[in-house]
């Protein structure tokens, strides 16, 4: 394989030749267990040589016929300025006389570059160095005889660029041909007409030029160390360039995906591509943005690559040893995550995948936001009883914090904890951790006086009222327990007590075993509930000890947000960032937002009370769980009276853009239980009050929509209703045709459309609950 530089995929998908000092044809198939191929490409394709062509020493380009399927028809520039057309073996295009045929130009000179039409594929053009009296342009027709005699060259039918040097060239829609010319210029030449140049453009990027395969109007080229990428409506200069550190030496267009380069620097294992972003704002184009990605095949100095031109994203390589990869180049995944749970994600150019709640996939996802749907379709977090909310939960921690802010409650309603001003205070808050603390009572007491006849020795504990309030008992007995230092006993438990699998059996016997009062093992036992652990602190720690302890604990179960740290704080700003942390953790918007509203006050809450309610909110609108979105607005009503609801729907007038609502408000405040509206109460308005213009009429009845709707409050503070529901405003939010809410009830029992003539709006169909 040595010496093979270059490479280049064929028509036919599953074929590609490689050529240096010879070329080369192979085929590739898929690896199987009972064949392995010569040469692996990549996990899962091979490929097999088919034959070898060695008559060409001198090989400077090479392009493949466009309509090579079985066959390969090769034109190959040599470094003589011939381009000889070569196949493998014997072809179909022997019967053609074309394999053998060379094309010659009248000096002899290096043929730079190659290129077959693709349209009109018996013509092909090659390239040259400069020669003073000959051309560097020239375009042969395959299928044309001989002009002196059979044995004679094929005259060209095309010349141009007389004294020029053409480092590259290509094709443009079969008929223009871009050139690159004597490292200063890049011409646009029309052959349909003999040669002629309608575009050019002073740059040193002449070579690689590369015409993009989806849009034509664009093409690339380079120079040493950057790549111009141009548009051929405006040649002045390069809509994008993009800069490289090391010397270019290939540049290729994607042919399955759109505005995708491919660039290959000098001695590098890598490939660099450029997404070219188009924007268009308005009418006009602005500059395009390109999106940079490096893809590492796997090579040492890749000297060459080539797209597939079928297949997306898939391309070889081949470095200078020769080793060669097949490699494709996976996209970037466009994510969406849709309101009602469908996960959909781009699969390349050709479809869309998605999973739904339904798929087993779906669950191992374990997306929060299906839990909160269900939940909020059970009524969680709506329960007058705290308690009962956290029995509609499977996560241990949550229904922990409604049984705890439950109790809490309950203990500050019976009197048990008085002296807090709080429905839901913590046990530093109880202990007066943060304030002034009194000094506990240091009480000896012995096993014997517990009940325990066969324990010998005794314990200290710590006694005050304050953690009497905060204490929840633990009962705690073994026999044959003796606290003497060097007995048998404890000799035997301390040395297992590390093999057990259960948090308060260790926790048991580190109790059993401790020395100078030094809890910690129990303190810090993670297995054990904080509940457990606080109240063993308030039993055995001092006051030093047990504050600093707390404050640790608290530090702690907020850096985790774990709510358990909410039976420390309580609802103080501490328990806030405890819930605010609980939420970037798990992502719950919904328990964050019920335990906010139930437990913490909308003073202590502040801004981030409200972003939370309203995410929440949102969440519930954008599943359409109106219901359950009306009862949490209810129960939010009813844990803030104080709280007016901002107004969400106004009346304004149709001619003069003036709120109605508004005037009704005022007179409302001004004229109290409307005296001289008669024994009714019904104040009728058929006009504008600022235009005098006319009310719209209801669709059905046709008579002028103006009654006052709602509660209205009496002078001595009573709420009095002054009309039924069957007559308030109703309106389609898409047509805005409306009536009497009775009518409208009773027209679309009956129909879906709209009951204005000549309206098509089918109402009834575009919010149906």
């Amino acid at each position: 394989m040595a010496g093979k530089l270059e490479i280049q995929w064929s028509p036919n998908r599953n074929k590609f030749i490689t050529w240096g000092s010879e070329v080369c044809l192979y085929e590739i198939e898929q690896i199987k267990e009972q064949s392995v191929p010569l040469i692996k490409l990549s996990p899962s394709t091979g490929a097999h040589l088919l034959a070898t062509n060695s008559n060409y020493h001198y090989v400077k380009c090479i392009d493949i016929y466009p309509k090579s399927d079985k066959d390969l028809l090769l034109a190959i520039g040599q470094a003589n300025g011939k381009i000889a057309l070569s196949t493998f073996g014997a072809t179909i295009y022997d019967s053609q006389f074309l394999p053998g045929k060379e094309l010659i130009p009248r000096h002899q000179r290096p043929c730079n570059a190659v290129s077959w039409n693709t349209v009109e594929c018996n013509k092909v053009v090659a390239g040259f160095e400069k020669n003073r009296s000959d051309y560097s342009v020239l375009l042969w027709d395959i299928n044309k005889t001989p002009s002196h005699g059979e044995n004679g060259p094929i005259r060209p039918i095309v010349e141009y660029g007389l004294s020029d040097t053409t480092h590259s060239l290509a094709w443009i829609n079969g008929k223009v041909l871009a050139t690159g010319n004597n490292n200063k210029q890049i011409r646009i030449l029309d052959f349909r007409d003999s040669a002629k140049q309608v575009n050019n453009t002073i740059t040193k990027a002449v070579h690689g030029i590369n015409v993009n395969p989806h849009n034509e109007r664009f093409l690339a080229s380079y120079t040493d160390h950057q790549v111009c990428v141009w548009d051929t409506r405006n040649f002045e200069k390069p809509m994008l360039i993009l800069p490289h550190s090391k010397h270019i030496s290939k540049i290729a267009w994607c042919t399955t995906k759109q505005n995708l380069l491919g660039i290959l620097q000098r001695d590098l294992p890598s490939l660099n591509l450029y997404d070219i972003q188009q924007t268009v704002v308005g009418n006009e184009e602005v500059e395009p943005s390109a999106i940079e990605r490096v893809v590492t095949p796997g090579l040492h100095n890749i000297t060459s690559f080539s797209w597939h031109p079928t297949d997306e994203n898939r391309f070889l390589a081949i470095s200078l040893a020769g080793h060669i990869v097949d490699y494709t180049v996976f996209d970037r995944i466009t994510l969406n995550w849709t309101t009602n749970g469908n996960l959909v994600w781009t699969c390349g150019r050709r479809t869309l995948k998605y999973i739904t709640e339904s798929s087993p996939l779906y669950d191992s996802l374990q997306d929060i936001s299906q839990k909160i749907k269900v939940r909020a379709c059970k009524g969680y977090g709506l329960k007058d009883e705290l308690c009962k909310n956290g029995e509609m939960v499977d996560d241990v921690m949550l229904r922990n914090v409604w049984n705890r802010l439950h109790l809490s409650n309950k203990l500050v309603e019976d009197g048990t904890l008085r002296g807090s001003n709080s429905r839901h205070p913590g046990v530093r808050s109880i202990l007066k951790i943060d304030g002034t603390s009194v000094k506990s009572e240091s009480v000896s007491i012995s096993w014997s006086e517990t009940g325990s006849i066969n324990c010998v020795g005794s314990a200290r504990i710590y006694k005050h009222e304050d953690r009497d309030k905060a204490l929840r008992l633990c009962a705690m007995a073994l026999a044959g327990f003796s606290d003497d230092k060097n007995s048998m006993w404890r000799q035997f438990c301390a040395s297992p007590k590390t093999k057990l699998n259960d948090p308060y059996l260790r926790a048991m016997f580190s109790f059993l075993t401790a020395e100078n009062n030094n809890y910690d093992n129990i303190l810090y036992e993670n297995g054990m509930t904080v509940d457990d652990r606080v109240a063993f602190a308030c039993i055995f720690l001092p006051d030093n000890k047990l504050n600093e302890y707390l404050k640790a604990l608290t530090s702690t179960l907020t850096y985790e947000g774990n709510l358990d740290g909410i039976l420390l704080t309580g609802n103080t700003q501490e328990g806030v960032r405890i819930l605010q942390k609980y939420l970037d953790t798990a992502g719950d918007i919904q328990s964050t937002a019920l335990i906010a509203v139930r437990a913490f006050s909308a003073e202590l809450l502040q801004d981030v009370g409200k972003d939370w309610i309203n995410s929440y909110r949102n969440l519930l609108d954008s599943w359409q769980l109106w219901h359950e979105r009306a009862m949490f607005d209810i129960m939010l009503s009813a844990q803030r009276p104080n709280d007016k609801p901002l107004q969400q729907v106004y009346i304004s007038c149709n001619f003069c853009g003036k709120s109605i609502s508004a005037f009704m408000q005022g007179l409302t405040r001004g004229r109290g239980t409307f005296p001289r509206m008669g024994g009714a109460n019904k104040m009728k308005m058929s006009s504008c009050p600022n235009c005098r213009k006319p009310l719209p009429r209801c669709a059905i009845c046709l008579m002028h929509m103006g009654t006052t709707t709602g509660d209205q409050c009496t002078s001595d503070g009573g709420s009095m209703k002054l009309i039924d529901f069957s007559h308030w405003f109703t309106w389609c939010q898409t047509c805005r045709h409306g009536g009497h809410a009775s009518h409208m009830i009773h027209w679309f029992k009956e129909h879906s459309e709209c009951p204005v003539t000549a309206c098509q709006c089918r109402c009834f169909s575009i919010d149906v609950v």
